[in-house]
């Protein structure tokens, strides 16, 4: 009886120091994340900046993906997810990049940006000379080029992947729909973002310098 409550009692352990630590590697999945970050709040902070007025294109675009991106933390991952809401239903990593932008106010084809080759869309929302392209042994010569440039919003396209990465003026993140653990957007330290370091091939396009999405 003694030997079976030790059991209990170190499963119960393991699964409240798990608990602990989701909570503080990915807060967006405790249950109270989306309380704050709910979707009638991000239809209200979408119309909100609509009617800023700002004069600083660059300024202008990474106010307004750090004001939404939050919202998209957890939102689970799906190959085939297409949801247009932050923590409902699945978006796969495409949708999640073009749906971003669009929320953004610039109005692109969402769906077929989405659902083309991740250099095709960096080319049609990015202008050729913002346009970065590394190989697989090149991560500390795109890393000393992100740091370098300082604070700005890149969309990166991978060998089978997308996503954002953002110089916030501290850190550089990985912000994407991730196909693996823990299946969600989630925002990663790019020094530890895995799948973007060993892709292959890395095409690295500056949206918060480009002119050509002004375009839309």
């Amino acid at each position: 009886m003694k030997t079976a409550l030790r059991v209990i009692g170190v499963i119960v352990l393991c699964v409240l120091a798990l608990g602990v630590f989701i909570a503080i590697r990915f807060p967006f999945l405790t249950p109270w994340y989306h309380k704050k970050y709910n979707a009638a709040a991000y239809d209200e902070e979408v119309v909100r900046l609509a009617t800023i007025s700002e004069t600083d294109t660059e300024t202008c675009i990474m106010s307004r993906f750090e004001a939404l991106y939050p919202y998209w933390l957890g939102t689970r991952w799906n190959f085939n997810g297409i949801t247009e809401t932050p923590g409902e239903g699945s978006i796969a990593c495409g949708y999640f990049v073009t749906t971003m932008v669009r929320d953004m106010h610039f109005d692109i084809p969402r769906i077929k940006l989405a659902q083309c080759a991740s250099e095709e869309m960096i080319i049609s929302l990015v202008d050729k000379t913002k346009i970065k392209r590394y190989n697989g042994n090149e991560n500390e010569l795109m890393l000393k080029y992100i740091e370098e440039k300082g604070r700005n919003l890149y969309i990166i396209g991978l060998d089978n992947h997308t996503g954002f990465v953002l110089h916030d003026g501290n850190d550089i993140w990985f912000i994407h729909s991730s196909g693996t653990f823990p299946f969600c957007v989630v925002k990663d330290k790019i020094a530890n973002a895995e799948v973007l370091l060993d892709s292959k091939y890395k095409v690295l396009g500056n949206l918060s310098e480009s002119g050509l999405i002004w375009q839309y």
